[in-house]
C-alpha cells in the first residue's frame, strides 16, 4: 500500500505537458483503479463483513434443528437417629439416578425425545422389639432393601395452538435467511454504487487533466500570438499599444489554467478517498490514462427498465426486508392464541433387586409406565401479543411502501439516465467535427492576420472557439461515460462489465 502513489488522471487521448518539476505522475487504467476500490474502500469493506455477519446468524438459525444431547446423573445419601417408641423407622437410604436423553427438534414446535434412566436405591429399614407382656423396648431389628429401576421412555411434547408450525417454530431460521439476502444485496448495492462513482470520478479527473492541458495549450497560443505582435511592433507594422490586448488574454487564460489545475487536484482527491488509499500531501499524484470506449447505441427505456426491475439490488433488498417482516407477523399472529401443550411419555420399566434382573425385565417389557399432560394459559386481555402484532403489520406495510417508493424512484433514474445518454450521444455527434472546424479557422485567421486582412481579437477569439470546441467534446464525452456507469449500476450490470465477482 505504501508504494501505490495517489490518483490522477490523464486526458483521454493525450498525455499531459509542462507539469511542475516536482510532481511525479504514475499512470493506471479503469480497471486498476476500480480493482484498487474494491480491495481498499472501507464502506465496501464494511458491507463485506455484514454479509459475514448475517452468514453466521444463517449457521446459528440452523442449530435450530440441532439433536440434542442430555446427560444427568444425581445422588443422595440420607442418614437417621433411631427413636424409641417409632415401631418402623428408615434410618438410611441411598438413592442414585442416571439418565441421558436424545432430542430431536421438530419444525412443528415439538420435540421427540428418547430417554433411558435408571435409578438404584438402597434403604434400610428398623423394626422396634417390644416385651409382648410389658411392652417394653427391647431394642430393633435391621433389615434392608436394594432396588433397580430402568425405564426407557419415547418423550413427545407438541405445542397445539401457540408455537405450532414450522413459519413460527422456524421463524429465526427465515428471518436468518431473509436478513442475508439483505445483507448480500446490499454489498451487491455498496459494489455497484462503488464501482458507479469511482468511474464517474476517474472520468471526471481524466476531463479535469484534459480541461487543465487545454487550458494551458491555449495560454501557450496567445504567447505564441504575442510573439509575431511584438516581431511587428519591433518592425513599425503595429503600434506598442497592440501587445495590450493580447497581454490581457494571456493573464486570463493563465488563470483559467490555475483553476483547471486546482480542480484536477481536487478531481484526484475525490478518486483517492473512493480507492481507499492514504492521502499524503507528500505523495505522487496518480494520472489515470485510458482510452474512451466506442460510443455505444442507446438502449431502449422499456428494456432496461425490466432489467432494473428485476437485477437492482436495492430493489431485491428491499423485496427481502419484506420477508423479513413478514416473518415477524406470522409469529405475533401465531402469539395471539392461548398456550396449550401436549406432553406424552411412555415405555418399559423394570424393577428388580439386582441390575441384571431389572434390565432383562425392561428388554422383555415385562413392565411399562405411560403419562400424559395439557397444559393451558391464556392471559387476560392479552394486551402484549396484540401489541405485538400491531407492530409487525405497521413493520410490514411500512416495507411494502419502501418497496413501492423505491421501484418507482428507479424508474425515475432509469428513465432520466436513458435520456441523459441519448443527449449526451447526440452531443458528440454534433461536436464531432467542431475541434477541425475551430482549428481551419485559426489558420485562416492567422493567415489573414499575416497579411493585415485581421486584428489581434480576431485571432484570439478564433483560439478560444478552439478551446471552447475541444472542452465541450470532452465534456460530453465525460457525461456519456458517467450516465452509462450510473446506468449500469442501476441494473448491476456495472459489476458484470468489469468482472466483479461477489463471493
Amino acid at each position: 500500500m505504501a508504494a501505490l502513489a495517489p490518483l490522477r488522471a490523464d486526458a483521454a487521448n493525450g498525455e499531459l505537458r509542462d507539469l511542475p518539476p516536482q510532481e511525479v505522475v504514475r499512470t493506471v487504467g479503469l480497471r486498476e483503479v476500480v480493482a484498487l476500490a474494491l480491495d481498499h474502500n472501507p464502506g465496501l469493506g464494511a458491507a463485506v463483513a455484514d454479509v459475514d455477519f448475517a452468514k453466521g446468524a444463517v449457521t446459528a438459525a440452523k442449530g435450530l434443528d440441532d439433536f440434542v444431547i442430555d446427560a444427568a446423573a444425581s445422588w443422595v445419601e440420607n442418614r437417621q437417629p433411631l427413636v424409641t417408641g417409632t415401631p418402623v423407622q428408615q434410618p438410611a437410604l441411598d438413592d442414585v439416578r442416571l439418565s441421558a436423553q436424545l432430542t430431536r427438534p421438530l419444525s412443528t414446535g415439538g420435540r421427540l425425545g428418547l430417554r433411558l434412566s435408571t435409578e438404584f436405591t438402597r434403604t434400610e429399614f428398623a423394626t422396634e422389639r417390644l416385651d409382648p407382656m410389658t411392652m417394653a423396648p427391647l431394642g430393633f431389628d435391621r433389615s434392608a432393601s436394594t432396588v433397580w429401576a430402568p425405564a426407557l421412555q419415547l418423550v413427545f411434547t407438541q405445542p397445539l395452538l401457540r408455537g405450532i408450525g414450522v413459519h413460527t417454530a422456524r421463524a429465526q431460521r427465515f428471518r436468518a435467511y431473509a436478513l442475508r439476502d439483505v445483507a448480500t444485496l446490499n454489498r451487491a448495492t455498496t459494489a455497484s454504487v462503488l464501482v458507479r462513482d469511482v468511474v464517474s470520478s476517474f472520468w471526471e479527473l481524466a476531463y479535469a487533466r484534459e480541461e487543465l492541458a487545454i487550458r494551458k495549450q491555449s495560454a501557450v497560443s496567445a504567447r505564441e500570438q504575442l510573439e509575431i505582435v511584438n516581431a511587428n511592433i519591433e518592425v513599425g507594422k503595429q503600434p506598442p499599444s497592440a501587445s495590450a490586448e493580447v497581454q490581457v488574454s494571456i493573464a486570463l487564460r493563465d488563470e483559467d489554467a490555475i483553476l483547471a489545475e486546482q480542480q484536477a487536484r481536487e478531481r484526484s482527491l475525490d478518486l483517492e478517498r473512493l480507492v481507499g488509499l492514504a492521502l499524503d500531501a507528500r505523495a505522487p499524484r496518480l494520472a489515470a490514462a485510458e482510452k474512451v470506449t466506442p460510443i455505444e447505441a442507446v438502449p431502449g427505456a422499456g428494456e432496461v427498465l425490466e432489467a432494473a426491475r428485476k437485477n437492482n439490488p436495492q430493489l431485491r433488498a428491499a423485496y427481502a426486508g419484506e420477508r423479513v417482516a413478514m416473518v415477524d407477523v406470522d409469529v405475533t399472529e401465531n402469539g395471539m392464541l392461548p398456550q396449550l401443550d401436549m406432553a406424552l411419555a411412555g415405555g418399559p420399566t423394570g424393577n428388580a433387586t439386582d441390575v441384571s434382573t431389572a434390565f432383562n425385565q425392561l428388554a422383555r417389557f415385562q413392565a411399562y409406565a405411560l403419562n400424559g399432560s395439557l397444559v393451558l394459559s391464556a392471559p387476560i386481555p392479552n394486551r402484549t401479543a396484540r401489541g405485538l402484532r400491531d407492530e409487525a403489520r405497521a413493520n410490514l406495510h411500512k416495507a411494502k411502501l419502501s418497496t413501492a417508493d423505491i421501484k418507482l424512484q428507479l424508474e425515475t433514474v432509469v428513465l432520466r439516465l436513458v435520456t441523459q445518454i441519448e443527449t449526451a450521444r447526440r452531443r458528440i455527434d454534433v461536436l464531432a467535427s467542431t475541434t477541425d472546424h475551430a482549428a481551419l479557422d485559426l489558420e485562416a485567421e492567422r493567415a489573414r492576420f499575416a497579411v493585415g486582412r485581421a486584428t489581434n481579437f480576431d485571432v484570439l477569439r478564433r483560439q478560444e472557439e478552439l478551446a471552447t470546441a475541444k472542452l465541450r467534446q470532452a465534456r460530453a464525452r465525460t457525461d456519456y461515460l458517467k450516465a452509462m456507469a450510473a446506468l449500469g449500476a442501476v441494473t448491476s450490470e456495472i459489476l458484470d462489465r468489469y468482472e466483479v465477482v461477489m463471493r
